[in-house]
């Protein structure tokens, strides 16, 4: 018995509580008459009802999602960027009423950041709903997910929802469901939760394939998981805590592996899989695919050089991002001509000045073009909870300074030449502000205020230090610890390390057991002098003629 014999006098059907999406509009269109009409409805509970839309067959699905309207008489939407900024075309859906809530209760803090006065002094006020929307050209908004679960990834703004939104368009996908996960090794990727749809079989080749017809590259998932049901929180909605913990095994579910067919496609796939923390790569797997991006590609490329002797530049994985395409290019190198970049890199004798790296020297030259700039800062923000021992991050932090030169390196002119000076180890202070005196509704909006404050400074390359951390108390147990430093020193790659060390060395501090890492075989300084040997004139010609 089909919905039309059950209420046969039915003609409005109103839908709300959650996004509407293409499935509620087919399946209103097989269970009802022509003559029901569908109103889907966005109203939070802090406004009453502030948006409403009528569906019919005439109504176009955009992106797979349906739009939610125009606003009720007496409501103005609004979509502001984060500046809280009229956004125009993009923004988060903001409400501008007489007829809101009064704000959350015995909530202040909150209260002031949803609900705000009407900057045209009229007898309104405006609430952030915490919905993304997006002013269609018809005059209409599409809802375009929830601001809490728009992730930045490697530069890129990505709407968690769109993903899931596409992903549940592809006829095997019943539920979807994206995260940001991190790996053991701290790298951040995009996991989709699938369940499929009963007596279906999905695979991670058929749902990627799909996903790269429909989206941008950097939208599409590195690891899918599949799961018979997603956990649910008491009031039916996805508890998105209890989802499983990233599982190499899961990534492979469902697709065919091309296994190695010689010894170098063997190394590589060992390779590839220690880096992406893969437990099974085929050889015909794209690299980027599997969530590979340019910082990993820069330490494949050094795991290449270590162990098969070559020197390819950085380009080549791009263009050939599989084991096997990387194999074939491996093998027309090694059956050539070897060049000077097979030599070791080596510890040196610090004699006379030492030369900046290529790297280096391009920033250097572009902050003597713009003195004081913070545009090359690379700038942290941890947020710590629990005790705190002051005293072992003092000590873990000059244990980190002494083992990298590059973390007491200046930059100065000799000559008309930038030169490196690496200054000699020293105690290291970690400054402290106490903001447990500001009151507590105030008190996150004064963190941050300092943390884009410190962010924003700039650094005197001759001068330094080139490294800075300071330490915000907002309770006994409750700390932010802000990391800058500049771009010359560091890089995404490196401060990976860096928190490593941090926190090997603050366990063994602040239990009493002083931890212990190997010395570190080589410096900054050296690779900078082994570069500098290496592409001399005669490297440099050969390198022209190869990209000629």
């Amino acid at each position: 018995m089909n919905a039309e014999e059950l209420f046969p006098k039915v003609r409005l059907v109103v839908l709300g509580g959650e996004e509407v999406v293409k499935r509620d509009i087919e399946l209103h269109r097989i269970h009802f008459t022509k003559e029901s009409t569908f109103v889907n409805g966005l109203g939070p509970t802090e406004s009453t009802l502030a948006l409403q839309y009528c569906i019919d067959s005439e109504t176009r699905i955009v992106r797979h999602s349906v739009p939610v309207g125009y606003p009720v008489e007496e409501t103005e939407i609004l979509l502001l960027n984060e500046n809280g900024e009229d956004a125009v075309v993009y923004g988060e859906i903001a409400i501008r009423s007489a007829y809101l809530a009064s704000g959350y209760w015995k909530k202040p803090e909150l209260t002031s950041k949803a609900f705000l006065p009407d900057p045209d002094g009229y007898d309104r006020r405006i609430y952030r709903t915490g919905d993304m929307g997006r002013l269609l050209p018809n005059g209409s908004l599409q809802f375009a997910g929830r601001k809490d679960f728009q992730v930045k990834l490697r530069g890129f703004r990505i709407e968690l929802e769109e993903i899931e939104t596409v992903l549940t368009g592809h006829p095997v996908t019943r539920q979807a469901v994206l995260m940001i996960r991190e790996n053991s090794s701290g790298e951040k990727g995009l996991v989709a939760y699938v369940v499929p749809e009963q007596g279906q079989t999905a695979t991670v080749n058929g749902l990627r394939s799909f996903l790269k017809q429909k989206l941008p590259h950097y939208m599409v998932p590195s690891h899918f998981v599949f799961l018979d049901n997603l956990p649910l929180t008491p009031t039916g909605k996805v508890n998105r805590r209890a989802l499983p913990a990233l599982d190499s095994e899961g990534s492979n579910l469902g697709g065919a592996l091309d296994s190695p067919r010689t010894p170098a496609e063997e190394l590589l796939v060992g390779i590839w899989c220690q880096l992406l923390e893969q437990s099974q790569i085929g050889v015909q797997d794209n690299f980027f695919d599997l969530g590979g991006h340019s910082l990993l590609a820069t330490r494949v490329m050094s795991r290449i050089r270590e162990s098969f002797q070559v020197e390819l530049p950085l380009r080549t994985l791009f263009e050939a991002p599989t084991v096997a395409g990387l194999a074939e290019v491996i093998g027309i190198v090694q059956q050539g001509e070897q060049p000077r970049s097979a030599l070791p890199i080596r510890p040196v004798q610090r004699e006379g000045p030492l030369p900046l790296s290529f790297a280096q020297r391009r920033l250097w030259f572009l902050n003597q073009l713009e003195p004081g700039s913070s545009a090359y800062n690379i700038s942290v923000a941890i947020h710590l909870k629990g005790d705190l021992k002051k005293a072992a991050f003092e000590s873990s932090f000059g244990e980190v300074l002494r083992r990298h030169e590059v973390l007491r390196t200046t930059f100065v002119t000799e000559n008309n030449e930038p030169i490196q000076l690496v200054t000699a180890p020293r105690t290291f202070a970690l400054p402290l502000e106490d903001l447990t005196t500001v009151p507590q509704a105030q008190r996150g909006a004064k963190a941050e205020s300092l943390a884009r404050e410190e962010a924003t400074r700039s650094f005197d390359l001759a001068a330094g230090p080139l490294f800075r951390a300071q330490l915000l108390k907002l309770s006994s147990r409750d700390h932010l610890l802000l990391l800058t430093l500049h771009h010359i020193v560091a890089d995404g790659w490196s401060m990976g390390t860096l928190f490593k060390e941090l926190s090997v060395f603050y366990e063994g501090f602040s239990t009493g057991r002083l931890a212990e890492l190997p010395e570190l075989p080589v410096q900054y300084a050296d690779y900078t002098l082994w570069q500098r040997e290496w592409l001399g004139k005669e490297e440099l010609d050969r390198q022209l003629v190869l990209l000629c």
